[in-house]
């Protein structure tokens, strides 16, 4: 008999890993679970996150990161031909069977894990991108089940802008999994709403929040000791900014900084976002006392578990982390032009507490440590429990619906 593999495609990194994980953790009892990253950036990424890259490890059985001169041959060949031809429909589609041949993950299965007598049953990509993987597999015939599902927890907007509209793609995959029931306006634009199914979030499941707080700090347990805790998820985007907009992002910073740095007895636990590392953030914070902060790896929920609130950028899935071990969040004011709330549906929904600038962004820091249980923070949990109905069951829903969707496939054969 044949051993079942389930294969997941990491486009972009931590965010699709975190997400699907829990979900891989309980097939692995009956598939082996293998890894392909598109890229180096994608591993790396996973890598800044202690916790989930921990438990990838025991999970994956092996993985395998794209090279930049797999499948050169085909590769240069599509790119002379789209030169000559202007993306000729079928030379493309030929080229594109070549370089996203399924043998290829196949052979690499092979070589790296040592299996002989395998089939690949289910494939997971992440909605954000477009895949040629996707696109050749869904054309063969003994194909496996080919899964899409979000790489964040966040609430997204119902409404496509007209620039989004113009970028969708249609997903050619078997089914689209999706956080919340509000999700489905905006993705039936991409899908079948037959192939839609609202589970919820994996990651929220209480067997595997246990998972992740059940890790080491990588930083010195005593640093806690006596002290109110503030950490700070945040992605300071200075390499797309310019101007104005820079220097409102830097002041933002500073800003944040001396009103924390004024509490006595604080320790600030900074996390950076998996996909950067701006150096314009860090020399800021050397104008600041190096005991009063610390960088950390770790991942959020464990870091808002020990920590009396957390502090987000502006439209950041940082709050729910937060929110599902029963911490408040705080989230930073716009600094860039053209960003406004418009599109910000979590500050809608009362998800996320918005500090309007500075005076109130300190405000909100001392009645979250002087009144924890203020109204503010208790309606702020209610609702994403509004929101997060599912708890405790969404990874035991979504095996569910895989194995009524394989049983589906094959009597279809």
């Amino acid at each position: 008999m044949k051993k079942k593999v389930a294969v997941l495609l990491v486009n972009n990194g931590f965010g699709e890993v975190d997400w699907i994980l829990p979900v891989l953790d309980k097939l692995s009892k009956n598939y082996t679970i293998f890894t392909y990253f598109r890229s180096q950036s994608a591993f790396n990424s996973l890598k800044t996150v202690n916790e989930i890259f921990y438990l990838w490890k025991k999970i994956s059985k092996g993985y395998y990161v794209e090279k930049k001169f797999d499948n050169f041959f085909w590769k240069s060949l599509r790119k002379v031909i789209n030169t000559i031809y202007k993306k000729n429909v079928k030379i493309n589609s030929f080229i594109n069977k070549k370089i996203h041949d399924i043998n290829f993950i196949e052979n690499k299965i092979f070589n790296i894990l040592g299996l002989k007598n395998f089939k690949i049953s289910i494939f997971f990509s992440e909605f954000g991108v477009y895949s040629g993987w996707v696109e050749i597999i869904k054309n063969n015939f003994k194909r496996p089940l080919i899964v899409h599902f979000p790489s964040h927890s966040s609430i997204f907007n119902k409404k496509l802008s007209e620039d989004q509209f113009r970028k969708v793609r249609v997903l050619s995959g078997d089914l689209l999994l999706i956080s919340a029931e509000r999700d489905i306006s905006r993705f039936a634009n991409f899908i079948s709403a037959k192939k839609i199914f609202v589970v919820g979030v994996p990651k929220f499941d209480n067997w595997w929040i246990n998972k992740v707080l059940n890790s080491k700090l990588d930083f010195d347990k005593k640093k806690l000791r006596n002290k109110s805790v503030i950490s700070i998820g945040i992605r300071p985007k200075f390499q797309f900014l310019e101007g104005k907009d820079f220097i409102r992002l830097e002041n933002q910073i500073h800003d944040i900084m001396k009103v924390l740095c004024e509490i006595k007895n604080i320790l600030i636990i900074i996390k950076i976002h998996p996909k950067t590392n701006p150096p314009e953030f860090f020399k800021i914070l050397e104008n600041y006392n190096n005991k009063k902060w610390t960088l950390s790896k770790n991942h959020l929920m464990r870091l808002s578990k020990i920590s009396n609130c957390t502090i987000n950028s502006i439209n950041s899935a940082v709050p729910l982390d937060a929110l599902c071990v029963n911490k408040p969040a705080i989230e930073l004011w716009p600094v860039r032009k053209n960003e406004t709330n418009k599109f910000n549906e979590q500050k809608k929904l009362g998800i996320t507490i918005q500090a309007k600038n500075r005076k109130n962004f300190s405000r909100l820091i001392k009645l979250v440590l002087n009144k924890p249980d203020h109204p503010i923070w208790i309606a702020q949990k209610k609702s994403f429990m509004d929101i997060y109905k599912c708890k405790n069951y969404v990874t035991l829903k979504v095996i569910n619906i895989l194995n009524k969707s394989l049983r589906k496939m094959k009597n279809s054969r």
